[in-house]
């Protein structure tokens, strides 16, 4: 390979701030660090899914350089440092593998110097952390020991999926990032935004989410990244498994319409109109961290925070009732229990952190009326919830469990 030499210190240290609001997605990778050692790291699956990569404006200026370099050796196609700002920036965020790398300091000794420098990698869509290690390297100038760290902190780092190993002009830039989009496979390439759970590596890959049914004989509503990429689909109805086949998917609206087999099934109701209001309750049912939580129907309660989704999205609203990967898709229901929006994706608590922010229960879901409309436009006639007295609590999660799918999903 020919001799490649990193980036100016001169380049532009853009701000960061669309990857503080990167949607926590569709995949969650269990993170086993081997420690604090020098050159210690926890690696990406074998196969990482992903073929491009940048690295973070806000790493340390002398280290950015030196990890374009790693990424471009382990034969990631990079997007240079003067074109961070147009991958921050798109709607939705590509999912693509960012790296972020921090000075951890020098030490003197005789003969120079020792610099620490600690690297993350983290799925640029969701924020999921997916690789860290730290390097330590003796060096006579700054050039000399930030090269031979950053290489020691990203030694692990699993080559790309498809190895190419070179930079990107700035033209290239938004094909890159449209071909990374549409062609991210695997639990850490996928290119789901949103809170669809996979299992660790080196288990099979498989990822999962949640839906209801809207019919008695059987169509499912979930969301469209749930789906997205899946060889099979398997839905789970009590405690039964049966095979889902996709009947449409709306990547624009985020929503997803599938058919059970031939049956008599519970149903959601969904309340019409499904305007939601400031303030009210809700209660949202899922199945969250299959392979952490328990495998039964998982609910939790909170409010209805804004009536606006992620910059001001008139067809979300936010909510406090917690959820996590493994929920999306999955029903938000009222007080009398009607159904008034479907789990769609959270803010990354670990994305805010490094930004100094706190984000509690920051979670988004779409409006009942956009679900209504989805069904309406593809000819689904489901049932339209009857005014009635407030069930309690028990029954409420008792009749939601019931009409609530478990979505597998086999990439």
């Amino acid at each position: 390979m020919a001799s490649v030499s990193p980036s100016g210190s001169g380049v532009l240290r853009f701000l960061a701030v669309a990857a503080s609001l990167a949607l926590a997605g569709c995949e969650t990778i269990s993170l086993q660090s081997t420690g604090s050692s020098p050159n210690s790291s926890a690696p990406l699956p074998a196969t990482s899914g992903f073929r491009y990569a940048l690295v973070s404006p806000a790493s340390s200026e002398n280290a950015r350089g030196w990890a374009e370099v790693e990424l471009i050796r382990h034969g990631y196609t990079v997007i240079p440092g003067y074109a961070a700002s147009a991958a921050l920036r798109t709607t939705p965020l590509p999912p693509l593998l960012m790296i972020e790398c921090y000075d951890l300091g020098v030490s003197r000794i005789v003969l120079g110097t020792t610099r620490k420098v600690r690297c993350i990698g983290v799925n640029l869509r969701s924020g999921v952390r997916l690789y860290e290690g730290n390097g330590e390297a003796i060096g006579m100038t700054v050039v000399d020991d930030f090269e031979g760290a950053v290489k020691g902190a990203l030694a692990r780092l699993p080559d790309a999926a498809e190895p190419r190993g070179r930079m990107l002009t700035l033209g290239e830039v938004p094909a890159a990032l449209a071909d990374a989009a549409r062609s991210a496979v695997g639990p850490s390439g996928a290119s789901g935004g949103s809170p669809r759970a996979a299992p660790p590596p080196g288990t099979s890959m498989m990822s999962s989410g949640s839906g209801f049914i809207v019919t008695g004989t059987g169509h499912v509503v979930t969301n469209a990244h749930v789906v997205d990429n899946c060889k099979t689909i398997t839905g789970r109805v009590g405690s039964v498994d049966h095979p889902l086949k996709v009947q449409v998917a709306d990547e624009t609206n985020d929503l997803a319409l599938l058919t059970l087999p031939a049956g008599s099934y519970a149903a959601a109701r969904l309340r019409q109109p499904g305007t939601p209001r400031l303030g009210e309750r809700v209660t949202v049912i899922g199945f969250p961290l299959q392979d952490q939580l328990a495998s039964s129907t998982n609910v939790t309660t909170g409010n209805i925070s804004a009536l606006a989704g992620l910059r001001n999205d008139i067809s979300h609203f936010q909510l406090t009732a917690p959820i996590q990967p493994g929920n999306s898709g999955g029903p938000v229901v009222d007080e009398q229990g009607a159904l008034i929006g479907v789990v769609v994706s959270k803010i990354s608590d670990r994305a805010m952190a490094r930004e100094g922010l706190v984000a509690q229960n920051v979670n988004f879901a779409i409006k009942g009326s956009v679900a209504a409309l989805f069904l309406d436009t593809h000819g689904v006639a489901y049932k339209a919830a009857e005014t009635r007295s407030t069930p309690s609590a028990t029954a409420l999660a008792e009749e939601a469990a019931a009409y609530t799918v478990r979505i597998v999903c086999t990439l």
